[in-house]
């Protein structure tokens, strides 16, 4: 029975990659689907965001499936052998994406999403992005298009001119334009944020000064002490002060003699 073989390269970015834990968990969550390589990608620059890949190796020796003019049995071998086959691969893959994350989740670590899902297939590479955290785009139906272009559509004549075909174009200007837009409003963010901080600090600093230096006491237009407050407020004797004070004393020295 004919059929393919493959080899997976799980691409982590550098800055999630963990030298010890990263290697084992994957190895041990992928290995069953078939063999594995870990490797770690440095992070890209700018407008191109950080990202893991999920890679596919796939091997089918002796065996042309891309152009039928090449082999009379390539439409058989891609319909019948290369199809069944990609389906219940990426199947798996799937799954274990799912089951790989959800373990993650109920340790509360990070997800291990994947960006981008990227087939070597005979010579073409194949990028599909990943359109959410577990699923990746409908694989066979995109390469089935690709396939028809190369045989019959605008890329006839042209199979030894490509190496790599991605699903959506990543249009360097798009990205370029989206990434500056995102930092631009990152930056205006930053500066609200901290001229808002700015303000409350000084804000604070003040009342902390005025507490500190108390209450001042209140000054007229010529310097004089202003007693504009306490205008039409009954006035208190000083000598009243003075009689109750000594009133008080004779009440002590009485209180004391028998």
């Amino acid at each position: 029975m004919i059929r393919p073989t493959c080899i997976l390269n799980i691409d982590v970015d550098e800055s999630i990659y963990d030298e010890e834990n990263t290697p084992v968990e994957l190895r041990r969550s992928y290995l069953y689907i078939a063999p594995l390589r870990v490797n770690k990608k440095p992070t890209p620059e700018p407008p191109y965001p950080p990202e893991n890949i999920m890679g596919v190796t796939i091997k089918l020796r002796n065996h042309p499936y891309w152009v039928s003019s090449s082999d009379p049995l390539a439409d058989e071998m891609w319909t019948e052998v290369m199809k069944p086959w990609l389906d219940a691969k990426l199947l798996k893959i799937e799954n274990t994406v799912i089951a790989y994350n959800r373990r993650k989740k109920e340790d509360g670590e990070p997800l291990m999403d994947y960006g981008h899902l990227e087939l070597k297939m005979d010579g073409y590479t194949l990028s599909f992005k990943s359109y959410s955290n577990d699923e990746f785009a409908d694989v066979f139906t995109l390469a089935d298009r690709f396939r028809t272009l190369l045989n019959t559509g605008c890329m006839k004549g042209m199979e030894n001119d490509i190496v790599r075909v991605e699903f959506p174009w990543q249009d360097p200007e798009v990205l370029q334009a989206a990434w500056d837009a995102a930092h631009e409003a990152e930056l205006a963010a930053q500066a609200e944020a901290e001229a808002t901080a700015k303000a409350e600090a000084e804000a604070a600093a003040a009342a902390a000064e005025a507490a500190e230096e108390g209450e001042q006491i209140p000054l007229g237009e010529d310097g004089d002490y202003d007693d504009s407050a306490f205008a039409g407020a009954p006035l208190k004797d000083l000598d009243d002060d003075e009689d109750a004070e000594e009133e008080e004393e004779e009440f002590d020295v009485r209180g004391y003699c028998f």
